[in-house]
């Protein structure tokens, strides 16, 4: 499954995924803005080969990101070939699964202000590295395309009738697609983080409880309690 971000007459970014429909908006100021992106993106392969649309995506940005990382885990895709064909990607190879915490840890050795790391199915809009610029410009905070709710006094997310409550960007009631028309702040983001590099170091400053899953939960938690961060979706 990939995501493919469309743009909306409004200048939104739209979120539509090929095959079940998800739509997604991140709505920010036009900015008139002229500066480097300073970012590099981590892009991660594993089972799913999305990579080829991916940076295809990226390549057409409107501001481009100064770096490009892939990391592959295993080799159930041949991504070497596609990687053949963007002579400035860098192509970082393991013979081992290092799953979700991998590419936060190779994060530490970004030498760019900022740092986005993708899901392996996410293809983003020609314009959502820009309008995560201007985001970033006004809010220093963590962007992601998708995002949830913890409700008060409990860790349950509730029935699935309560989903709608906590969910925001990847469900929607009513429609074909999912879609969130407005910026919102979250406990934690999902799918993809768009952040300050310096963030990394509180990111591994209090070890995760496992390196199984949880990332998005744990960058969240870390900088909510030592820098009061806010996450956007």
């Amino acid at each position: 499954m990939g995501l493919r971000h469309e743009h909306a007459n409004t200048g939104c970014v739209k979120l539509k995924c090929t095959r079940s429909g998800t739509t997604i908006e991140l709505s920010t100021a036009e900015s008139n803005n002229d500066y480097s992106s300073g970012l590099t993106v981590i892009l991660t392969v594993w089972k799913r080969n999305n990579l080829k649309e991916q940076l295809q995506a990226l390549q057409n940005q409107t501001i481009r990101p100064n770096q490009i990382w892939v990391l592959q885990n295993e080799k159930y895709v041949n991504a070497e070939d596609i990687i053949n064909k963007f002579p400035q990607v860098q192509y970082i190879k393991s013979s081992i699964n290092l799953k979700y915490f991998g590419r936060f840890s190779l994060a530490q050795y970004v030498n760019t202000k900022h740092v986005w790391i993708l899901d392996d199915d996410v293809v983003p809009g020609k314009k959502w590295i820009e309008m995560c610029l201007n985001m970033q410009s006004v809010n220093s905070c963590i962007i992601s395309c998708a995002g949830r709710r913890i409700p008060n006094e409990t860790y349950y997310l509730g029935d699935r009738k309560d989903i709608f409550k906590y969910y925001y960007g990847d469900v929607s009631p009513g429609l074909a697609y999912h879609f969130c028309e407005n910026n919102t702040v979250v406990d934690f983001g999902c799918n993809g983080w768009f952040f300050e590099k310096k963030l990394i170091e509180l990111f591994w400053s209090t070890p995760p409880l496992n390196l199984e899953m949880s990332e998005d939960m744990h960058l969240s938690a870390i900088c909510k309690l030592k820098l009061a961060s806010k996450q956007l979706c």
